[in-house]
């Protein structure tokens, strides 16, 4: 549950573990400031046609009893890239993944195709996003300096051994023949 193969040490599998965690972030961080910038290029020139669908194509009777509907088209320009962001991210996070292993040694496929690094990316952040979150709300009676470095350092921990192994073992299986 924990073990990586080949067994690594505290020290390789920290080393292993930033390798794979920086260039997601890195790699996080530039489709965010490329999404955020495509947002305030197009929000005006996407706005102003909802506006007007939701105007002329939504029906009075309709948009009065539901305002969902309303809200939902006029949130279309925040929505759509937030989705985008959410979906490119998923395997962007299983190719850094991949590329963090591969650099380390570890078994990993030749050939890593886009379904695959988005199965390996949905695999990281369905086992990194629960423990985020409940870490976040530890209650740690200390200052806030230090209650933040320990939970950083409980973060690390987990995607130490917990995510990693995860990661490894589903890159390996993809990488083993047959």
């Amino acid at each position: 549950m924990f073990a990586l193969s080949p067994a690594v040490s505290f020290g390789r599998r920290l080393y292993v573990w930033w390798s794979c965690a920086w260039r997601q972030w890195l790699a996080s961080a530039l489709l965010f400031v490329a999404a955020w910038f495509v947002l305030r290029l197009s929000l005006g020139k996407i706005a102003a046609p909802l506006m007007a669908f939701a105007a002329n194509r939504v029906p009075h009777d309709v948009a009065q009893s539901s305002p969902a509907i309303s809200l939902a088209i006029a949130g279309m320009p925040f929505i759509v890239p937030a989705l985008a962001y959410v979906l490119l991210s998923l395997p962007l996070a299983g190719y850094m993944v991949r590329r963090g292993l591969a650099a380390h040694a570890m078994p990993a496929p030749r050939h890593f195709g886009f379904w695959r690094a988005t199965l390996l990316g949905l695999t990281t952040y369905a086992w990194t996003l629960p423990a985020s979150l409940a870490i976040a709300n530890v209650g740690i009676a200390a200052s806030h300096p230090l209650a933040d470095a320990l939970r950083a350092i409980l973060l690390v921990a987990w995607g130490m051994y917990i995510v990693l192994p995860r990661q490894a073992r589903s890159v390996a299986r993809l990488a083993s023949p047959g």
